[in-house]
């Protein structure tokens, strides 16, 4: 039923569990034939063998034809392992499995097998991409980069985005429950006859707004005028075939305006005019908020409380940012506004951990700086009652942020108390003292869930060959640090949610500034991109990277030690690819000769 595509919602579901236990079997029966004891991870760089996966894996001969055939197509994009996006992403997939979302196809393309990266070019063109990443595809069109790393968020996303573009409305109570309840604005679209011209324009254009999460209705002039009635848009003289932009209500200040109306239909004209008039001052933390405050180069700042506790001080905290903004224009110019949850920052201990916050605080703000990525946070509470929100504390603290005053916040573990290992342990307090050191070659290591199962065999091929005392190896958890993003590209280790990494910083000043990313060459035979072959082949790359980039020779005597050992992992590699290929070759030949009989029979 499956594979005939007549496996419905409760089919999936029912088959989910089975096919769970069939790859575990699979797995358990593939690790005794190695002679593994049962609970050992499999895997490659930073990979793990506790994942379900959902998503297909692509490559460049099936590339083409799944951009072009899905209606939607989220693909996640890595080299080697995509670690803890990759987990999100499959957690995505699996939801969207069971949700029975037929529009929406998941897939995933490792960069590093040969051919893949010139595939990808052909639909998405950045030369300056960052990777892992995460790319929507429509109708075989390239549309944008999604920014989520949460699995919950990714797949809330693709089911608001496999609905239509526009939901059409003739009840006027479930237009104006809509409109007085939404958190965000909402695009009408009011029509005297849903067959003009004007309407298919509507139809098409608002696919690429609901792209950028705006949502969209259709109501006839009817039922806009019966909203006149209700008074829900004053001033409003509704006409046929327009739209209308309607901000939130509750985020509207006192000089703002509710409804702004347009009667171009024009795809550049009706796209830049919504995207003109749908924003105010203060508003909900959403992809598209974030995007714009990149965009103008702003601080995102966010006034947080438990919204749940406080319910009733919503209206007022927007008023006060509005007569805080209006008397410092700087304000408006330099900061993104919003209201944030705090349940959004986890627990008051985690929201202590991430921002600085003191772990009881009842209002605090934070503000991230979106080009920095760096993080700033003071307490909002009157003084002598943590129950009251104290808004004078708001415009010295921008103020100074602005001006560069503020001392942002790091976040950092604690430093082992013995960190004599091979492997040096860095934490954000520790790091100029371990990696910044100009006397050392260091290879650090990122991670977020754990460390990549590279990291020891290529540590322990150096220690064996008798490892100098001016390299260093060593890790840093990004789950528990903040990391140095001026440096660092954010794509590839931002938020502790990215990809497992490699950089070399060799032992000069200048150097540490600019650390080399590690990026191994595409993968030729398919059976090395798997497994522990995957592992090895990063082993061969990385050696052969730390050897290029250390600024402090090597001993000859370690040296050809080192390229030993390399070249029996690259002869044993070398072995698996040819009976690889040649299997390949015999299944191709077969395919062929099937492809032949059947043009015959014909």
């Amino acid at each position: 039923r499956l594979f005939r595509g007549s496996c419905d919602r409760s089919c999936r579901a029912e088959m989910r569990p089975w096919l769970v236990a069939l790859v575990a079997i699979c797995v358990e029966a593939q690790m005794s034939s190695m002679g593994l004891p049962p609970g050992v991870q499999m895997g490659g760089m930073g990979g793990g063998g506790d994942e379900t996966h959902f998503a297909e894996e692509l490559d460049m001969r099936n590339l083409d034809d799944r951009v072009s055939e899905s209606e939607l197509l989220l693909l996640l994009v890595f080299r080697a392992d995509a670690s803890q996006l990759g987990t999100e992403f499959e957690r995505a997939a699996g939801q969207l499995l069971d949700d029975g979302i037929d529009a929406v196809s998941t897939a995933k393309l490792n960069l590093q097998v040969e051919g893949s990266e010139e595939a990808l070019a052909k639909h998405y063109k950045d030369k300056k991409a960052e990777y892992p990443a995460i790319l929507l595809f429509r109708r075989g069109q390239f549309r944008r980069r999604l920014n989520t790393q949460s699995g919950d968020d990714l797949a809330r996303h693709m089911r608001f985005l496999s609905k239509p573009g526009s939901t059409r409305i003739d009840d006027v109570d479930q237009l104006n429950n809509l409109l007085k309840d939404f958190h965000d604005t909402v695009v009408v679209g009011i029509f005297g006859d849903f067959q003009r011209p004007s309407h298919n324009l509507w139809v098409k254009n608002s696919e690429v707004l609901r792209d950028e999460q705006f949502q969209l209705v259709e109501v006839s002039v009817d039922t806009a005028n019966a909203m006149k009635a209700l008074e829900k848009f004053a001033p409003f003289e509704p006409m046929k075939n327009q739209f209308a932009v309607v901000k939130p209500q509750k985020w509207l200040g006192k000089n703002e305006t509710h409804v702004v109306f347009s009667g171009d239909f024009r795809q550049a004209q009706m796209n830049a005019f919504v995207r003109a008039n749908s924003q105010t001052l203060v508003s909900a933390l959403t992809g598209r908020v974030r995007e714009r405050a990149v965009e103008g180069g702003k601080f995102l700042a966010s006034v947080t409380y438990d919204m749940k506790l406080h319910s009733k001080i919503h209206k007022y905290v927007v008023n006060r940012i509005h007569k805080i903004v209006a008397a410092d224009p700087a304000l408006d110019q330099h900061f993104a506004w919003t209201l944030l949850d705090l349940k959004n920052l986890g627990n008051n201990e985690e929201a202590a951990d991430h921002w600085g916050i003191p772990i009881n605080t009842t209002f605090a703000l934070i503000v991230y700086d979106m080009s920095g990525h760096r993080k700033f946070a003071v307490s909002l509470e009157k003084e002598g009652d943590a129950s009251d929100l104290n808004t004078s504390a708001i415009k010295p603290f921008c103020s100074a942020v602005i001006a560069g005053q503020e001392a942002p916040y790091v976040r950092s573990e604690m430093p082992p108390s013995n960190n004599d290992a091979v492997i040096k342990i860095v934490t954000a307090n520790t790091y100029a003292e371990l990696v910044d050191d100009t006397s050392q070659d260091v290879l650090l290591h990122t991670f977020s869930k754990k460390p990549g199962s590279a990291l020891n065999e290529v540590t322990g091929l150096f220690h064996n060959a008798g490892m100098p005392g001016s390299f260093r190896v060593a890790v840093f958890n990004l789950t528990a640090n903040d990391f140095n993003m001026t440096r660092y590209p954010y794509d590839v280790v931002g938020s502790g949610k990215s990809d497992t990494q490699f950089f070399m910083l060799p032992a000069n000043a200048a150097a540490k500034e600019k650390p080399i990313l590690f990026k191994p060459k595409p993968i030729k035979s398919p059976s090395l991109a798997m497994g522990e072959a995957a592992t090895w082949y990063t082993v061969a790359e990385l050696t052969k990277f730390i050897l290029k980039h250390v600024a402090v020779p090597i001993k000859s005597t370690m040296l050809a030690k080192i390229k030993q050992s390399l070249k029996d992992i690259n002869d044993k590699l070398a072995e698996q690819a040819g009976e690889d290929d040649s299997q390949f070759k015999k299944k191709k030949k077969k395919k062929k000769n099937r492809q032949s009989q059947a043009k015959d029979d014909l």
